[in-house]
């Protein structure tokens, strides 16, 4: 096929122009699928999350999204007010996060069906110091470190419950709002300007109980300093 002159001066007019299809420098979307009751981490190596969109409950007909179950025919099934919200809380700023598709964090649609938890988001590029997540669960313990002579900063900590039994668990006492006064002054005791520090999570470490009969959890957010 030969192209005419018109042509040939139109194509050449785009691309002295600098015009491209898409726009240049944009960081490309990913797309995450968590069945109801399961949980997903997502990573973004050497950067930061972004969370561009999140869904949950069930909009795609069959078993594209997670197996099919009696009632799974509802397909108007999405709980849009707070979905993003509370996801953007979990993900955004860390270079990973986990994935909770459940009904205690996103409330119940729509009864009877299976549903998923649907998100689509963004690796964006992030300094040495981005914020780091990590969870540990009542009875155990687990260390942190900064590589390259970086410097701990706590930037929050809690000892207690904030989450559903999806998070180290199944003992709840119906207490999802626990949390020791100490929590952040203990962590910043132990860890600030370290290069690594050993993180506990039991009672004693924090001084008492904050919510008896409930298994709780240490979560803490830091950076890697170079001061």
């Amino acid at each position: 096929m030969t192209m005419s002159p018109t042509w040939m001066v139109f194509v050449f007019s785009l691309v002295t122009s600098g015009v491209h299809c898409g726009k240049r420098g944009t960081q490309p979307n990913y797309e995450a699928v968590v069945c109801e009751g399961k949980s997903l981490e997502i990573k973004c190596k050497g950067q930061q999350i972004e969370i561009v969109g999140a869904e949950y409950g069930r909009t795609e007909p069959g078993s594209k999204y997670c197996p099919l179950a009696l009632f799974d025919w509802n397909t108007k099934c999405y709980s849009e007010e707070s979905t993003l919200e509370i996801t953007k809380k979990e993900c955004d700023g860390f270079r990973s996060c986990t994935l909770y598709a459940n009904n205690v964090d996103y409330g119940n649609p729509c009864f009877g069906t299976h549903k998923y938890l649907k998100v689509n988001y963004r690796c964006i590029p992030a300094t040495p110091e981005a914020l780091q997540k990590i969870r540990v669960c009542e009875g155990h313990q687990a260390y942190i470190d900064c590589p390259n002579e970086r410097k701990i900063e706590i930037d929050y900590a809690n000892y207690g419950r904030l989450k559903g039994a999806h998070v180290c668990g199944f003992l709840i006492a119906f207490n999802t709002n626990c949390g020791a006064e100490s929590s952040m002054a203990t962590v910043e005791r132990d860890c600030t300007d370290q290069n690594s520090c050993l993180l506990e999570a039991n009672n004693a470490k924090f001084g008492k109980d904050p919510c008896p009969l409930t298994l709780k959890y240490l979560e803490v957010h830091y950076r890697c300093r170079n001061f």
